[in-house]
């Protein structure tokens, strides 16, 4: 905690000082980083990429060599044996032999040679057939679907190299062959054997120099190596088998690099006479064509040396950079606390309210801003001031006169108050009387709206019998209309059977007349008088039926006469009862209207009643509420006077106040 706060107590130039330490060497530390982890990274790269280059220029150069020295080997091998064909062909020129047996001699010679372990010479014409070979099975065998061949069927002359895997191979091999055209048979004699059974040719000694010359670093260097751990070349140990050694952690890097060929082993390692294991680097490369494994390899330590001399460098010009950055930033700090040790007794001259200070900005920089806020600040403070002052005075001078007004309005609202209780007791009894009258007059409405309803029943049942009178008189009328309908068709009727009684005279003469002809006719009438007779008896009976039917119609017509008679004088009764009927009715309607006015008048005056008693209420209300209004505005006036003389107080307070700050 003491720690903390004489930190705290510490001045702002030290504290600034400090901070821009703590960035610096934050800053310095992370760049630092930075620089060494991407110059190991890029000499760590730049190492491999050596050693790297290193390998493939010896691995070039012994490929170089080897391929030189099988070049030369087959390519004096062909010669040799174009040669001996091109004598053995003057032969046969010179008619010493024939061709049969100069072709025959050539092949013998061709056949008799090898190359290598497994090398030899064969020959094929321009078409990709087979004229000479070590397997008679492949002699005339076209072969020309290799592509090998079909390079020696284009160029019939020079160097050749091909992958080929013979019967009982594994894998293909790199092979190698040398060509020659001999014209004249149309053969291309070809010396051919894989690459690695020339590892004889190969004479170490010719880029064994070259190789031990090449130093990378201080102690780096490359070396060959075949694949059962033979030294080939070596500064040291060359003929020597390190396919066993081991590195500082057990680890067998040698048959490591034999396995994989090629590559990159980091390993631990230490020469002879050293005392402590380093890392080292070792980059190979595999030689198939003598099995060996071209390698460089170097201590990490021989190319780390400029990274600490860079290492070395920043740290003395991070050294002279603090030294340089302490002065520098202790002026800078100075001019800074300067500004705002002005800042603070502004500041300080505020806290006692003393405004007559002088603020000047300065710079425009995040103190000037400051300071000129701090001057707005004041001017704006002391206008402030100023117009409270004058405020407050003026509050003072108001508060004198409320008081004394407040005096007056107290003595009136206690009159008022007095007036507004006697004028409230008069209306309550007014009030009294109001709901009395308002209560009689109900009582007469109810008695009007009853007789009102009683004529209008009256008057309704009376409309109701005239309706049904109406209704009569219309039946009355349509009776009649029957019934002289009925004795007008009784008469039609009466002249009908008169036309029937004509017909059954005529009928009952023609009968007759049939009968005299029948008792005429003698046997042959007979049936037909009979026949006579019966329309006879027909008729009378029709005449008979007539004269009832005659009756009953006379019967019909006079009841039919006497129906009309009683029916016009029911029509005269009815009409005057519909006569009286109306009479009744305007009686009633007349009765029905001075209900009518004597109910709306019962009702107006019930209404009047009504609104006077509620404006009676409504004034005895507002006479309370006067009242009450009066003993509120009393205390409200009681409490004004209170708050006056608090005001009144605290305006005094305010001017006090006012007072502490120095203004010009």
């Amino acid at each position: 905690m003491n720690s903390s706060f004489s930190i705290k107590n510490f001045p702002l130039r030290f504290k600034l000082l400090g901070v821009y330490s703590l960035i610096f060497f934050f800053v310095s530390a992370i760049g630092l980083s930075a620089i060494w982890f991407y110059t190991r990274g890029t000499i760590k790269a730049e190492m491999e990429n050596e050693l790297q280059n290193t390998t493939d220029a010896i691995w070039n150069l012994v490929t170089t060599t080897a391929d030189a020295s099988i070049r030369n080997h087959l390519r004096a091998v062909a010669k040799t044996n174009l040669d001996m064909v091109e004598e053995i062909y003057a032969k046969y020129q010179a008619g010493l032999i024939s061709e049969v047996d100069g072709r025959a001699l050539a092949a013998d010679l061709l056949l008799s040679q090898t190359i290598g372990t497994t090398g030899y010479v064969y020959t094929l014409n321009s078409d990709g057939t087979v004229t000479v070979h070590p397997k008679p099975s492949l002699v005339g065998v076209n072969i020309s679907q290799h592509a090998f061949v079909k390079e020696q069927m284009s160029l019939k002359e020079g160097y050749l190299e091909y992958e080929w895997q013979n019967p009982g191979d594994e894998t293909k091999r790199p092979k190698a062959l040398y060509m020659t055209y001999f014209e004249p048979w149309d053969w291309i004699i070809s010396a051919s054997s894989y690459k690695t059974e020339f590892l004889q040719l190969v004479h170490v000694e010719e880029f064994s120099a070259n190789v031990l010359d090449i130093r990378i670093g201080d102690t780096g260097y490359p070396y060959l190596i075949d694949t059962k751990g033979n030294l080939i070349i070596h500064p040291i140990l060359q003929g020597k088998n390190i396919s066993q050694e081991k590195d500082a952690t057990g680890r067998m890097f040698i048959q490591e690099m034999l396995d994989q060929k090629n590559g990159i082993i980091i390993y631990d390692w230490k020469n002879p006479g050293e005392k402590q294991y380093r890392k080292k680097l070792v980059v190979f490369r595999y030689v198939p064509e003598f099995d060996w494994i071209v390698a460089s390899t170097a201590y990490y330590d021989d190319f780390m040396g400029l990274l600490y001399r860079i290492g070395y460098i920043i740290i003395i010009v991070s050294v002279i950079a603090v030294i340089l950055m302490i002065p520098l930033t202790l002026m800078l700090n100075s001019r800074i606390v300067r500004r705002l040790n002005i800042v603070g007794q502004t500041a300080r001259r505020l806290s006692k309210c003393d405004l007559t200070v002088e603020v000047e900005a300065g710079a425009r920089d995040e103190i000037g801003y400051l300071l000129a806020a701090m001057k707005t600040m004041v001017e704006n403070l002391r206008e402030i001031i100023t117009r409270t002052t004058e405020v407050a005075n003026q509050v003072n001078d108001a508060v004198a006169d409320i008081s004394g007004a407040l005096a007056e309005q107290s003595a009136t609202a206690s009159q008022q108050s007095a007036s507004v209780s006697e004028i409230s007791s008069t209306m309550e009894e007014f009030s009294a009387s109001s709901a009395q009258i308002a209560e009689n007059a109900n009582s007469v409405v109810n008695i009007s709206d009853n007789a009102l309803q009683s004529s209008q029943q009256g008057v309704q049942s009376v409309s109701d019998m005239m309706a049904k009178m109406e209704v009569i008189n219309d039946d009355n009328q349509n009776n009649i209309k029957e019934i002289m309908a009925l004795r007008k068709k009784a008469e039609e009727i009466t002249k009908i059977m008169e036309l029937i009684n004509n017909i059954a005279d005529q009928t009952r003469l023609i009968a007759f007349n049939a009968a005299i002809e029948a008792s005429g006719a003698g046997e042959a009438g007979k049936r037909f008088g009979v026949v006579a007779v019966e329309i006879r008896r027909l008729a009378d009976n029709v005449t008979e039926s007539t004269g009832d039917i005659e009756n009953k119609i006379n019967e019909i017509q006079e009841a039919a006469n006497g129906m009309v008679i009683s029916s016009e004088k029911s029509t005269k009764g009815i009409q005057d009862a519909l006569v009286s009927f109306g009479q009744t009715t305007d009686l009633l309607n007349e009765i029905l209207g001075g209900s009518q006015e004597t109910t709306d008048a019962a009702k107006q005056i019930s209404l009047s009643t009504q609104q006077q008693k509620t404006a009676t209420q409504q004034i005895v209300t507002a006479l309370r509420d006067i009242a009450d209004g009066s003993e509120q505005t009393s205390r409200s006036i009681n409490q004004i006077s209170e708050v006056s003389t608090s005001l009144a107080a605290l305006s005094e307070d305010l001017q006090a106040l006012m007072g502490r700050f120095k203004l010009q």
